[in-house]
């Protein structure tokens, strides 16, 4: 599992609206003998990609999913009919498919005798490169994750990103959805968070990068479309600086935290140089 989640890792941004999924299949005895990832629109998905370099080799072997195998036609064929033509004889997935429309691949497998399991490391897959498709399956809108700080991971984010969403004076708007040319968006005015995040869902748009100022991001914020926060704490002391959030309720440090104070809730704190780096879920 975790070779088929470097295998999406390696697509990310590059398969909107569809999910970055990986795949790989062992052979009878257990051996690695074919790895896949989804193509962008159109192109195959992961199992397809996985089962066609293993081949014959992948009759009675195993095939080891990031996200349960869909049973609908799409775009492409359902990948529960690719799985049964190659004679895989075992399933194993991370995350059940919220979408209801693609929904049922597990189900379908195991009505042609196909042992599934399900759930193998779910937490590090629905974490990871799948994070931000499986917020858009479940809610409707897009993934928003804010950085409060510099990060040197947050270039490489916002190349992958659906959209780069800004203030007027921060970015202009140009571009489309698609590998590698995130949509810019500049927001006009920062009450206008709900109809920007509505609007980008419309467009199928699932990852999402705020850049904004404190405006623009206590805007998200308030507006309860912040999905994520990460931020940088330095080991240096300092003096007054720039406001990190504004129009949410929140007080400086020498204030009073006011009614809509933005309430975190800590999912990892790791080494970034000489500094800790923070990613952390709003409080719902």
């Amino acid at each position: 599992m975790a070779r088929a989640v470097e295998a999406s890792a390696a697509v990310l941004g590059t398969t909107s609206p569809n999910p970055p999924v990986g795949c790989v299949v062992l052979d009878a005895s257990g051996e690695p003998v074919g790895v896949g990832a989804t193509r962008p629109p159109g192109g195959p998905h992961a199992e397809v990609v996985a089962l066609r370099e293993a081949g014959d080799r992948a009759v009675g072997g195993t095939a080891v999913v990031t996200l349960e195998p869909c049973a609908h036609h799409g775009r492409t064929p359902p990948c529960t009919d690719a799985l049964l033509a190659a004679g895989v004889r075992r399933v194993v997935h991370a995350v059940s498919d919220p979408n209801p429309t693609a929904a049922g691949g597990a189900d379908v497998l195991r009505a042609a005798g196909v042992e599934v399991e399900s759930g193998f490391l779910a937490e590090v897959v629905g974490d990871g490169p799948l994070r931000a498709w499986l917020h858009f399956a479940r809610t409707g809108r897009p993934h928003v994750t804010w950085y409060a700080s510099d990060d040197a991971e947050k270039d490489e984010h916002i190349a992958r990103a659906d959209a780069i969403v800004s203030g007027m004076r921060t970015a202009p708007s140009s571009g489309t959805p698609g590998p590698y040319r995130p949509l810019r968006v500049d927001v006009g005015h920062p009450a206008h968070a709900h109809d920007v995040d509505a609007a980008l869902a419309g467009r199928d748009v699932v990852d999402v990068v705020l850049v904004g100022g404190p405006t623009l991001a206590g805007a998200f914020a308030a507006a309860g479309r912040l999905d994520r926060v990460l931020a940088h704490l330095a080991p240096e002391l300092l003096g007054d600086g720039r406001l990190v959030l504004s129009g949410t309720g929140v007080a400086t440090a020498a204030g009073t935290v006011g009614p809509d104070a933005v309430g975190l809730v800590v999912e990892r704190v790791t080494m970034s140089g000489p500094g800790l780096r923070v990613s952390a879920v709003p409080v719902r």
